[in-house]
This record gives C-alpha cells, structure tokens and sequence, in this order.
C-alpha cells in the first residue's frame, strides 16, 4: 500500500472517530441546554401559576393551558418540599390526549387556600425534535467536512509527493551504465531537491565505479587468455613429439583438460556478467518451438556419441523474449542434460504453452535443489564444466520473469522452465 494510501486511510478512521464523537458529545450537550432552558421557564412561570391558582375559589386537579398542565393536590404535611425537576410522560390535550413526553417541576406552595403541591408539566416533544435535528445536522456536516478536506487532502498530496514520483520514475529508468542525472521538478519541496542531490552524487559514483570496474574486467580477461592461449599453444606443440613417455601424455591430458576448464569458465563468467548488464526492452515475438526444435538438432552428434534417446513433445507456441538468451537458455539445458547421464540413457524435452521441461537420465545420487542454479556448483565432478551452465540459465529466467525449478526421481533428474504470461 502506497504512503499517501496509508495517510488517506488513518485520517478517514480518525475523522469518522472524530464525527461519532461529536455527534454523540453534541447530542447529549444539545439536550442538557434544552433542558436547562426548560427548567428555566418552568422556574419563571412558577409565580405566574401561583398568582392564577390564588385567584380561584375551588382548586381543580388539574389545569390544562394549551400543552402545559398544571396539577394541584393538598399538602397535609409541614415538611418543607424540595423542588422536583423530573422526565414523565403525560397525556397530551392538543394531540387527543396521546402519551407525549413531558418535564415537570414538582413544589410545594403557600397559596390563599393553603398549602398545596404543585406539579407544572411542559410538553417536551419540541425539544426532543430539535435534539435530533441539530445531531443529524452534526452528523451531516461533519461528514461533508470529512470528504471535503478528504479530497482536498488527496489532490495537495498527490501534487506535494509528485516530485517524489518523478524521482522514483527515474530512479526505475536508470541503469547504472549510464551517466546522466535525475530531472525532478523538486520546487515546492527542498527535502526532495536534497534527496535528489544525494541521489546525483551516489548515481554518479556507482556509475563511474562501475565503468572502472568493467574496464578492469575487459583488460584482465584479454590478459588471462593470452598466458592460457600461449600454455594451449605449447601443449599442442609437445604433443606432436613422436614416441612420447605414457607419463608426459597424462600430463598433457590433464594439463589440457585444465585449459578447456579455464575457458569454458572464462567464457561462462562473461556470459553471465554480460546478461546481468542487460536490460532487456523491447522484446521481439520467439518462436519457441522452432527454437527448441533447432537447440535439439545442435545436440545430437553428441547425443549419438554416448548412445543417448531423445524424444520430444512439442506444442506450437510462441512468446515475447530476448530471442538470443532464448536459444542460450535452452541450449545450456540441453547440453546439461547430455554431460550428466549415463551411458545408453536418454533425453525426454516437452513443450507447451506454459512451461518448458527437460528430463534425462542419470546416475542415482542426491543433488541439492537449493544449489544446483548457485555459481560454480558441479553435482557430477567427473564431467568437464565450470558450473555456470544452470547457474546463466536461471539469470536469463530472472531477466524474463519466468520460473525454474529442479527435482529428482529416483534415476531421473527434472527441469522445468515456466513461462509467465
């Protein structure tokens, strides 16, 4: 989840927080007022209701004026009575005397006639609308208020963090091969300006190690292949001595073993550091099938030496790849399975629209699933290699986002490529 997605979600859990908070705190502030308000007039209409009452010769009990009743009952007692604010519910006259909400307050009072108690009711059902009203009202302002600053809040950041989005669009363009620094519109924001001058001098740095280091590896390969060019050159020339001890031939064989060695690891090495340095762009349409018709065809001379089957099951298929490290991909594969079988074994390749596998032959040993792409790992020391051959071929599926995966049967060994569509 992106920062500003974060942002956006925290302040709308705060702000809904907030608007139920407010709209209960109001709710409850709003009907204390209101009640405040009516205990109010209840108080100031008490000498009013008094002077009314001792105006009359007969006390009924009860008064109706309007909404507002009035409920006279005698006092016997000379207990001093403390006024009384109450809730209660009463019958309404103006509403055919349905139950409506009423607030009362209750004392006692010395009048003409004697001591009577005295009860005055004020229809609350006003008060309560308005209670309700003024809590939707909050609640309705508050969530225009949300989305209000919620979309004002999401166009000021996504113009604020545009400059941070230009830069990381850059940083995703650059490779590290190339001079060049960033172009950011870095002047509404100086911590993006300072973030982007780092950036410059790091990118900088990195770039110009990087192009002395590969000038490093260009003149020390140059320089390595001319003393093992030179030793070749030697161990071919002492072969063609006649009549040779059975000695100095061993010699000869290891020492010219150890030369293929040197440059198959050699050539791996700049293989492998060659795809790591590409990028690929603009991938062309490879006909796979073809591809893996024609790396078969390559491998069968070799094949036919040790006496080795192969079959294959291919669907017509074709995807969008580097059609070289498509071929370098499948002929490494291929010449894997060939070095590590056994004699008179066989090779099984089959295709289809969502994977590539490969299986051969071979000698009942474990082999490690978690090393055999790692550098320089040999499952089998006997065979000729430097063991990079898995090792590019998992390069090249990183590059092309594609999966690749080893297992073993009990006298089979399985390689899968899956291709991401």
């Amino acid at each position: 989840m992106k920062l500003l997605q974060q942002f956006q979600r925290s302040y709308l859990k705060a702000a809904v927080l907030a608007t139920f908070i407010s709209a209960v705190v109001g709710y409850f502030l709003t009907d204390y007022i209101i009640t405040h308000e009516t205990d109010e007039e209840l108080l100031e209409a008490k000498p009013y209701v008094e002077a009314y009452l001792s105006k009359l010769d007969t006390l009924p009990s009860r008064v109706e004026f309007l909404s507002t009743l009035i409920d006279v009952e005698k006092h016997s007692s000379t207990d001093p009575l403390r006024a009384v604010y109450t809730d209660t519910l009463d019958l309404d006259p103006l509403d055919d005397y349905e139950l409506e909400p009423y607030r009362r307050l209750t004392y006692v009072a010395e009048l003409k006639q004697g001591r009577y108690k005295v009860s005055i009711s004020l229809l609350q059902i006003a008060a309560e609308e308005i209670v309700l009203l003024i809590t939707l009202l909050c609640i309705g302002l508050g969530i225009l208020t949300v989305l209000l600053i919620g979309l004002a809040s999401r166009r000021a950041s996504k113009r604020l963090w545009r400059p941070f989005n230009s830069l990381l669009q850059s940083l995703t363009e650059y490779s590290i091969g190339e001079f060049g620094e960033f172009s950011v519109d870095v002047s509404s924001a100086e911590e993006f300006s300072e973030l982007s001058a780092s950036l410059n001098i790091m990118t900088a740095q990195l770039s110009a190690d990087f192009h002395r280091l590969k000038a490093f590896t260009g003149n020390a390969s140059h320089e390595l292949q001319t003393p093992v060019a030179i030793v070749a050159a030697q161990v071919e020339r002492i072969a063609q001595i006649p009549n040779l001890p059975t000695q100095v031939q061993d010699a000869l064989g290891k020492i010219n073993e150890a030369i293929v060695r040197q440059r198959l690891l050699h050539n791996g090495l700049l293989e492998l550091s060659k795809i790591e340095r590409t990028k690929l762009e603009g991938l062309s349409k490879v006909d796979i099938t073809a591809l893996v018709t024609e790396e078969v065809s390559r491998i069968k001379d070799a094949a036919e030496a040790t006496k080795l089957r192969i079959s294959t099951s291919l669907e017509k298929h074709e995807l969008y790849a580097d059609s070289a490290q498509a071929s370098l991909l499948v002929r490494n594969l291929l010449s894997n399975a060939v070095k590590h079988n056994i004699e008179a074994g066989w090779i099984e390749v089959s295709l289809s629209k969502s994977k590539l596998v490969i299986r051969n032959s071979g000698a009942t040993r474990e082999v490690d699933p978690l090393q055999i792409f790692e550098r320089f790992y040999r499952g089998d020391t006997r065979t000729v290699g430097a063991g990079l051959g898995l090792a590019i071929a998992a390069q090249i599926c990183q590059q092309h986002n594609w999966t690749i995966a080893f297992s073993q049967d009990y006298n089979a060994y399985n390689i899968s490529v899956g291709f991401i569509h």
